[in-house]
């Protein structure tokens, strides 16, 4: 686990609002190098702040647009994040207006409840989560229509062909191959459809 904690401390170094800091992102991809070969047979779980820092150094300091499909499996991860937040948010508020009932009834004395600055900040959380994912959406439909605005005019605009039946698998005849983009592991069918348009 140090190790990860070391990952950890060498991306928060990272300030993606300051000149581009070389030797900082060459330990951080050296540490990252040294936690995949040490031991390739293991699961390590990637930290969310690994996640967020690809996607950032994707954005800054100037947008990779030949990266747009890495960025679209970044997104969906954080999204992944985003939903798992929401399920355990649910839950706490779950537990915390059974406990509260539990305690007005003189049981439960010793379980403590979340202030109501807390409760109030999960509520307007849970709150936005349809308008969150719909912005989701909505990212992900504009990443793939920059990146095959891309593609036509690109130097690998050999990759057009290959990159819309990722982005909308089974559309063509004879190019049904499976997606190994992440963004659809998550939508529903008719989601699926409505990217097409």
């Amino acid at each position: 686990m140090a190790r990860m904690d070391k990952l950890k401390e060498l991306i928060s170094t990272i300030n993606f609002n300051e000149p581009y800091n070389v030797q900082g992102h060459r330990q951080i991809y050296d540490h990252v190098d040294t936690l995949t070969s040490s031991d390739a047979s293991s699961t390590i779980p990637v930290p969310s702040s690994l996640v967020f820092y690809a996607a950032r150094n994707i954005l800054s300091p100037s947008f990779i647009i030949g990266q747009i499909p890495d960025l679209l499996n970044l997104v969906t991860v954080i999204d992944t994040f985003r939903r798992f937040a929401v399920l355990k948010s649910d839950e706490a508020l779950e537990w915390q207006q059974y406990y509260e009932h539990e305690k007005t009834c003189g049981r439960a004395e010793d379980v403590r409840l979340l202030a109501a600055n807390e409760v109030r900040a999960m509520r307007r959380f849970l709150d936005k989560k349809d308008a969150q994912r719909r912005e989701y959406i909505v990212l992900v439909r504009c990443l793939i229509r920059l990146y095959t605005h891309y593609l036509w005019t690109a130097p690998e605009s050999c990759l057009l062909a290959k990159r819309l039946n990722d982005f909308f698998p089974g559309s063509f005849n004879g190019a049904d191959m499976p997606s190994d983009l992440l963004f659809h592991v998550d939508l529903s069918e008719k989601r699926r459809r409505i990217s097409c348009d």
